[in-house]
């Protein structure tokens, strides 16, 4: 079973590579892998943030 749990640094290099997944299926997106993965560090980090 799977389960939900708030993200940690430590996701963050997975998160990346999902987001590309995602970025690589949209054309309006264009990965950006080192922009992405300062985001969710901000994000996770800040969590008052996101």
């Amino acid at each position: 079973m799977e389960r939900i749990a708030m993200a940690m640094s430590e996701d963050v290099p997975q998160l990346v590579a999902l987001l590309n997944l995602l970025f690589t299926q949209e054309t309006d997106f264009k990965p950006d892998p080192a922009k992405q993965e300062r985001g969710l560090r901000l994000i996770i980090e800040s969590p008052h943030v996101g």
